[in-house]
């Protein structure tokens, strides 16, 4: 921190934190409307805000079907598999549970679906209500190999992050560099803190 102008001049992590930054190029533009406007409704930008209330607050009998709704105020995150091994939970979203047919006698492989939304329609015509909760798979981070634990970055790695989210390996003239773009020329204003970072702060 710069106590003078009182403001982050870059923060210095492991992988952890950098793998949660990184998992935010993951996320539908939907899970980040939401998510940002469950924690203040003057955060976001309005008018992405407006058009997520849009479709909240349309009567679910003005769309194609229930889960056309869901889908869209609750979109899945097509590397929820990866997102799972993180070690904070951004989305809260369930990404184990899927829908089939709901008739057991559609036996055509052409309609074999699932789908992470109910009551979509089945290629047969039916709704798709049958649950399954499936395991999807990731890359294993198990085992005693600390390197192994990083899920989009490799683990032990160290990284400086910007007041910008720049993200950079982390190194003495990274640190520099920081400092200079910021105009920071006293480093006795600079105070070191420890952060414990949860899903608000994220």
């Amino acid at each position: 921190m710069d106590k003078k102008s009182n403001r982050v001049v870059f923060v210095e992590s492991d992988e952890l934190f950098v793998d949660i930054l990184f998992s935010f190029l993951t996320m539908p533009v939907g899970t980040i409307i939401h998510l940002i406007s469950n924690l203040s409704p003057t955060n976001g930008i309005v008018c992405m805000n407006n058009l997520y209330k849009s479709v909240e607050n349309i009567d679910v009998k003005y769309f194609r079907t229930e889960a056309c709704k869901d889908m869209l105020l609750h979109p899945h995150n097509s590397a929820a598999a990866y997102c799972k091994s993180l070690e904070l939970k951004i989305d809260g979203l369930d990404t184990l549970s899927f829908f089939s047919c709901e008739s057991s006698g559609c036996s055509n492989y052409e309609y074999k679906l699932l789908s992470h939304y109910k009551n979509l329609y089945c290629g047969c015509g039916r709704p798709m209500s049958r649950i399954l909760n499936l395991s999807c798979r990731a890359p294993s981070n198990s085992g005693s190999d600390e390197r192994n634990r990083g899920v989009f970055v490799k683990g032990l790695a160290q990284f400086v992050v910007s007041d910008y989210f720049q993200v950079m390996p982390a190194s003495i003239s990274a640190s520099i560099a920081l400092l200079t773009k910021l105009g920071v020329m006293d480093t006795s204003n600079i105070e070191e803190r420890i952060f414990d970072i949860g899903v608000t702060e994220v």
